[in-house]
């Protein structure tokens, strides 16, 4: 006996002794292997498309394979049946067989039923939505013949596309509106575009999106359309964006043996490529399979590429992941052999990412037999990495392999929508089909493996359970002027080179004025959201960096009091204080008519807007928007010159006009002094009592002669010279300038 067990014994002792396969340390045996499961397996169909964790438990989609309907089963942590909707009920003349649920954070299901017509089509049937096992609503969305699965969004709406008038996507309640038996419709924008029924939507913590004919396009939840991925982009999926609406796609370079591939991290909000990963951080000859976006804003790149050995590539080809950082750059990787020390082959590979980072992957492989008519069974290796790279997990499941102690078997992955694993709670999900000696052919099963630690899967995890801001009874909004930018040191997450750069200052005015009177309590912990380069949609509509829009989803009803600088970014006031120093900004010149224009013409209504958004969110705040104060002092001709600030003194451009001593300065004072006009007249037509304006450059304004080249020898805005480590503190209050926004703003606001 211990004889004709000895293939099997060596085959998996050399499994074993190959780390990368995720193999623990430990006595082989050729019985059946099976790793700790949360509870008994659930029976299958092998062809289910979608199976979808929640924080409660699982769904496995509905299937339709070899004239059988498999029914919609969704289970609590237990492993019990919480939900079964049974195919063989009709809905609109439809099978209810929804193959896509979609599972919000609370458990509720929404999806489209798909299947035979009497008259023998198959068609797509309204949607649904179900609490347990009871329809709460029905929703005719039209698309009969496509049909696209609905998507959960972070404000807990479904969303999905119609086609009942014209083509749209719309957003619904999870609940009926009261009085009636229907959802409300909460969103309505109308799509462009061939075959967008069929379209694949997607979630983001601050929007929604849609993929069609590989590219995405990104809504906001109000509605507002922001970025479209590049044409040309390879979008084949759309867990290829993260949850805070970064894209992930290759771009291929060379051809034959110099074939290569970058990586791009597109940012659908801002509509800019944050980076591009160069070739050199995937090896020899890459071929690109896939990308996983993490939760850290980085990318698990998964690639088979031509393997080293002595320094020079082979011919052999490994499939590798590599995990690149926020920045594009390589935190790790991992190469996967194609053979274990035994002779094992090992090779097809799936990959996914849980909320916290972890790294799920499952392989298939053969595993050596002592039945000579069937010498190998598939196994599955099942491995976790952290997010470091560490292998925190790892084991492998096998059938019997020793035809003395019964027939043999084996395992491979199965389900052809899902491609492989998914994480919940302490929990990673996959189907497997049995080979050989089973209970049916090629019976398949939901196994749930338990693996402390684990979490929902990313991207999907965090918007489906996305809650409100921790509450803040003062809030802090607004620009650079108001975050503090120029005035290090930064909290250290908002200041990081191309992940986040708010520049959030211990030393802005709203930390010195939080808890110094009853009218002005603490920011708190979540209170401080003005960002550095901020536009007003940005407040409301449109994410900056890492962290999301600086309003929230939800209404804070909590809040007393919020302040606000915006506009100077809209105006586009940056590149003006350019021409002021390196050229001209001169009235008449084009960057002044091109800053005038944008003042009259675009600020007004985003102002409009912001107010009405802030106004909405913080219904019983008060909120005062601050304006801007003279940046440069007021000069006139016959002013001498003034070297600490010779740019403003003479004009380099040419506007062909004469040129006049300070002329650059009279006019940044003119564009500041309109900006603030407009910014007051918006407060005012928002005719609301509880919306106030706080002048910085009114007369006697604290301010005063402390502008750049001020009568008082101590400014309070950082000039060239003054800005050390960052060319983006020029023209932004120093230290004594935030002191002075925190005195008038607190005046302000205790008078009030």
């Amino acid at each position: 006996m211990r004889k004709t067990r000895m293939p099997v014994m060596l085959a998996l002792a050399g499994l074993i002794a190959s780390a990368v396969t995720f193999v623990s340390t430990g006595t082989a045996a050729a019985a059946e292997s099976i790793p700790q499961l949360q509870w008994p397996t659930i029976k299958s169909s092998r062809y289910v498309w979608d199976t979808v964790t929640s924080p409660s438990g699982v769904t496995n989609g509905c299937d339709y394979s070899n004239n059988v309907y498999s029914n919609l089963k969704s289970l609590n942590s237990s492993g019990q049946v919480v939900r079964e909707l049974d195919p063989n009920q009709l809905v609109d003349g439809v099978p209810n067989c929804i193959y896509h649920p979609a599972v919000a954070g609370n458990g509720d299901l929404y999806g489209r039923p798909y299947g035979k017509n009497a008259g023998g089509s198959y068609v797509y049937a309204s949607l649904l939505a179900y609490t347990g096992n009871t329809l709460k609503w029905k929703y005719d969305v039209g698309c009969t013949s496509q049909g696209g699965a609905p998507v959960v969004g972070a404000d807990g709406n479904v969303y999905a596309i119609s086609n009942t008038n014209g083509t749209r996507l719309i957003g619904l309640t999870p609940e009926v509106e009261p009085g009636t038996t229907q959802p409300k419709k909460v969103f309505d924008v109308a799509l462009t575009g061939s075959g967008l029924c069929s379209a694949e939507l997607y979630a983001v913590k601050d929007g929604i999106a849609y993929i069609n004919n590989g590219q995405a396009y990104l809504y906001a939840y109000s509605g507002k359309k922001l970025g479209t991925s590049p044409s040309g982009a390879y979008l084949t999926r759309a867990k290829q964006i993260g949850a805070d609406g970064r894209l992930f796609y290759p771009v291929f370079t060379g051809s034959g043996s110099t074939a290569s591939i970058k990586i791009v991290a597109y940012n659908l909000f801002r509509d800019v490529a944050d980076w591009t990963a160069p070739e050199s951080l995937f090896g020899y000859n890459p071929q690109y399979s896939s990308t996983y976006p993490t939760p850290d804003g980085g990318v698990v790149v998964q690639i088979t590429r031509l393997k080293v050995v002595g320094g020079a590539p082979t011919t052999e080809r490994v499939r590798t992941v590599v995990k690149l950082n926020a920045l594009g750059q390589k935190s790790w990787e991992k190469e996967f052999p194609n053979q274990d020390t035994s002779g094992n082959p090992w090779n097809n590979t799936y990959v996914s990412v849980d909320v916290s980072g972890k790294i799920a992957v499952l392989r298939e492989g053969s595993l050596q037999t002592n039945d000579p008519s069937n010498s190998t069974m598939p196994a599955i290796s099942i491995g976790v990495f952290d997010g470091a790279g560490n292998v925190v997990y790892d084991q492998i499941m096998r059938g019997n392999l020793d035809k003395q102690a019964g027939g043999v078997n084996g395992y491979n992955v199965g389900g052809q929508g899902t491609n492989g694993p998914t994480t919940g709670p302490n929990t990673l999900y996959f189907l497997a089909v049995c080979k050989g000696t089973c209970g049916e052919y090629l019976e398949t099963k939901l196994y749930a493996v338990k693996i402390p630690g684990l979490g929902l899967d990313y991207p999907r995890g965090p918007v489906i359970t996305r809650t409100p801001r921790p509450a803040s009874a003062f809030v802090a909004l607004g620009d650079s002027f108001s975050s503090g930018e120029g005035v290090p040191p930064f909290e250290a997450v908002t200041d990081l080179p191309g992940v986040n750069t708010c520049h959030r200052s211990t030393a802005a005015y709203a930390r010195l004025i939080s808890g110094t009177s009853p009218k002005i309590p603490s920011l708190g912990s979540d209170g401080f959201r003005a960002c550095s380069g901020a536009v007003t949609s940005n407040i409301t509509d449109t994410v900056q960096w890492n962290e999301g829009t600086q309003l929230d989803l939800w209404p804070d009803t909590t809040t007393q009091l919020v302040t606000l600088t915006v506009g100077g970014n809209d105006i586009g006031f940056r590149d003006f204080a350019k021409a002021c120093v390196f050229n001209t900004c001169q009235a008449g010149s084009p960057v002044y008519n091109t800053t005038l224009g944008q003042i009259n013409n675009t600020l007004p209504n985003g102002l409009a807007t912001t107010y009405q958004k802030v106004l909405a969110e913080f219904p019983n705040a008060k909120i005062y928007v601050l304006g801007y104060p003279q940046v440069v002092a007021n000069k006139s001709v016959n002013d001498p010159f003034d070297i600490r600030c010779p740019y403003m003194y003479n004009s380099t451009g040419d506007t062909g006009a004469a040129h006049y001593p300070w002329e650059d300065a009279w006019a940044a004072r003119d564009i500041v002094t309109k900006l603030n006009g407009k910014i007051s007249t918006a407060v005012t037509n928002a005719s609301n009592a509880r919306l106030t304006y706080v002048p910085m450059d009114a007369a006697g304004s604290q301010f005063f002669g402390h502008e750049v080249c001020g009568t008082d020898s101590t400014s309070w805005f950082q000039n060239i010279n003054q800005a050390t480590g960052d060319p983006a503190y020029v023209f932004h209050p120093n230290g004594l300038g935030q002191q002075g926004y925190a005195t008038i703003a607190g005046a302000a606001i205790n008078a009030g």
